[in-house]
Formats: structure tokens, sequence, C-alpha cells
């Protein structure tokens, strides 16, 4: 694709097939660097509400165009797929994990997941996508951890907050050793080197812990 436009237009472009039930990415493809006009332009995106959102959710002839434009193969009758972008101009310069955490492992660029909610659930329906990660802990790829923190302040609306982790197999020590970071924070807050530990023990390298440690939070 041609880009002679200026490096404001230019983003990195995925393709995301999206669980519909968790809302995490199952399958993501990395199209490289393109014009977001471009793209929009060929794909049938609108531009303007593209760069508020970062993303658009596929209807079957867009997704038939950007299996033509970045050579894929997607079926057509896939029920979310999600075009994504990124760019360093977006905050942090690196992607974050999140909702990309089952894909990130399968290539073992991931070697830790986490994921939490308040116990009870108020409908009785779980927001963790065991459903995605669990065959994958029968097939002895990864490996699985559920434990609950007691949260006496919520009660009686809630217990505790239920912890759900999963390592690549053959980096099971981190599940353990993450359960012990969460718990000294608990103690004592999460002060910069419990997030340093916690960025390593999720699999960001240290200059990524460098620049989330330096950067405002809320």
């Amino acid at each position: 694709m041609a880009e002679n436009i200026d490096n404001g237009d230019i983003r990195r472009f995925f393709v995301q097939l999206v669980d519909g039930q968790s809302g995490c990415v199952v399958v993501e493809h990395d199209c490289g660097q393109h014009s977001v006009t471009a793209v929009c332009e060929f794909i049938g995106c609108e531009k303007n509400e593209f760069l508020l959102t970062k993303r658009a959710e596929l209807d079957d002839g867009q997704v038939e165009r950007a299996n033509q434009l970045f050579a894929l193969s997607i079926p057509p009758d896939y029920e979310f797929v999600d075009l994504w972008s990124w760019s360093e101009a977006d905050g942090l310069p690196y992607r974050v994990h999140t909702n990309i955490e089952l894909p990130l492992m399968l290539e073992r660029k991931k070697p830790l997941s986490m994921f939490t909610e308040m116990y009870p659930t108020p409908d009785g329906s779980s927001t963790i996508p065991e459903h995605l990660f669990d065959p994958h802990v029968e097939s002895s790829l990864f490996s699985k951890l559920e434990y609950y923190e007691p949260m006496p302040h919520l009660a009686p609306a809630y217990y505790a907050m239920r912890v759900v982790l999963y390592a690549l197999c053959g980096e099971e020590w981190r599940l353990s050793a993450y359960a012990m970071v969460r718990n000294l924070a608990a103690k004592v807050g999460w002060e910069d080197n419990l997030i340093r530990l916690e960025g390593t023990l999720l699999g960001y390298a240290e200059w990524q812990n460098d620049v989330y440690i330096e950067s405002p939070r809320s």
C-alpha cells in the first residue's frame, strides 16, 4: 500500500478474532504499519470514528476486504472480527497485554496471565475467560492457580476477590510468586518495587517496567 502521507496518519494495524462471551482476543494478526486514511477507505470504516476509538468491528463485507488488503483468510461468518490499531502516540511506547493475553501466551511471548473478579458476582456469572484458557490447562500447555483474597471491608456486598492465574508450562513458579506479590501489596501498597516485580512476572521487559513506573498514573 502506498504511504505518501505524514507520519501522523501511520498506525500499526491488527485484525483480531474476538470471543463474544468475554471480549478477549482469541487470534490476532499483526498487519504492520499503514495509513489510517488508506485502510479506512479500502475497508469501509468511518475514519473519524476509527481514530476516536482505535478500533472497528467488521461486518462480513469488511472482513472480506481486510482479507484482501492484509492477505488473510478469516472466514467471513466469524462472529466478531475487530480491526484494531496502535501507535506510540496513544500513551505508553509499547502495547499492554490486556485482552490479548491468550494469543501472547500461545506464542510464548507472555509467561503469566492474571484475571480478577469480585466474588460472588452480582448475577452469579463469571467475567474471567476460563472457557478460553482451561482447554490449554487440560492439554498441559498452561498451568492454573485459583484463590480468593478476603475483602471484609466490602462485606456484605462482596466476600472476596477471586484471582485466577495461568502460567506457561515450565513457568509454574510464577503462579505462587505472583500470589505472594499481591499479598504483600495488600499490606504495604503497590510501591514501585512491587509494580516492577509484578510487571516482570507478567512478562514485561525491564525497559517497559521503567517506562510504566515513570509514567503518570491515576
